[in-house]
């Protein structure tokens, strides 16, 4: 799947064109649950530009832009803006930790800022829009020992507690 992100066109936060790519999940997020999202990205050939700030929203229900413009929401993950994503060959990896609120349901992935306010460096392409490819999209819940609070020395017996979510 892919969407068209940036166009350096010089629009204001409103009119910014823009596409992003929205699921839904399998199950809600948990409250308080701390959570990783990873997603792999490719410019397009055809791009002008490179960005940096991809992200994820996670939100209950789908969220609609005003138009085809930038959403008025707040992403839980963004890749820094010293990252530029500019690889046309090979797949960028992005991703990120954040706690949920609790019952989000779905997933929105994109550029959540004016194309005034996104980092940008020019690239091969002559298309005025950037366009990035998104693949390997992952939710997980971070289980690890902080998460859980259970710690099982080795050799000593063990036992699963009831699942809080299901992936």
């Amino acid at each position: 799947a892919g969407a068209i992100v940036y166009a350096q066109t010089g629009n204001d936060d409103i009119n910014s064109y823009r596409e992003y790519l929205q699921v839904p999940l399998i199950a809600p997020l948990e409250p308080g649950l701390s959570y990783r999202v990873s997603f792999r990205v490719s410019l397009s050939e055809t791009a002008s530009f490179a960005i940096a700030p991809l992200g994820a929203h996670f939100s209950t229900g789908p969220v609609s832009p005003p138009g085809q413009n930038v959403l008025p929401v707040v992403p839980q993950v963004v890749n820094p803006a010293t990252n530029l994503l500019t690889s046309l060959t090979a797949w960028m990896l992005v991703e990120g930790s954040f706690i949920a609120a609790g019952g989000e349901d779905v997933l929105t992935l994109g550029n959540f800022l004016s194309d005034a306010a996104t980092p940008a460096i020019a690239s091969t392409g002559g298309d005025v829009y950037t366009y990035y490819y998104f693949d390997d999209i992952q939710v997980v819940a971070d289980c690890g020992a902080a998460a859980t609070g259970k710690t099982v020395v080795c050799g000593s017996p063990w036992t699963f507690d009831t699942p809080k979510a299901v992936d």
